[in-house]
């Protein structure tokens, strides 16, 4: 601990990295064998699918996922430091998921896209928090008669 301590690192600092990613994985693993295997889902309509554990032959819930992902994800970098890697990740990822969603049971693109406009609005207080917190930038008159930002 002591050793921890001098260089400033917790011994907890390997479960802050992908791990906390990881640890929702069996549940989403068992959500796409449950859509699809799921005697109950079957013949279950829904608005225009008449099938929830077959795919959407119009593909909108996947579209809509997707959609919903990258708001959630524009919403998230609101008011944090750039990050290029952040940034690729907050595009790239709903393309991703959506091509991969695509032909799988519309009821899981149906549970994320659900899911994604129920935190929109979490997410949004959350970036709205971290505006309050972070400085104000103040522009002074400098002697010369320039201005300056002061924080």
């Amino acid at each position: 601990m002591k050793v921890y301590q001098e260089a400033g690192v917790s011994p907890f600092a390997a479960l802050s990295g992908c791990l906390p990613m990881l640890l929702p994985m069996p549940i989403l693993f068992a959500l796409f064998f449950v859509f699809q295997n799921t005697i109950e889902f079957r013949g279950v309509s829904f608005m225009w699918l008449a099938d929830i554990s077959l795919k959407d032959p119009f593909y909108i819930l996947p579209l809509a996922m997707g959609f919903s992902m990258f708001a959630l994800s524009w919403v998230g970098m609101r008011n944090v430091p750039p990050n290029p890697q952040t940034k690729m990740m907050g595009y790239l990822m709903p393309v991703v998921m959506t091509v991969a969603l695509l032909n799988f049971a519309s009821g899981l693109n149906l549970y994320y896209a659900v899911q994604n406009l129920a935190a929109l609005p979490q997410q949004w207080l959350i970036a709205n928090e971290r505006a309050k917190s972070q400085p104000v930038a103040v522009v002074a008159k400098s002697t010369d008669g320039g201005e300056r930002k002061r924080r």
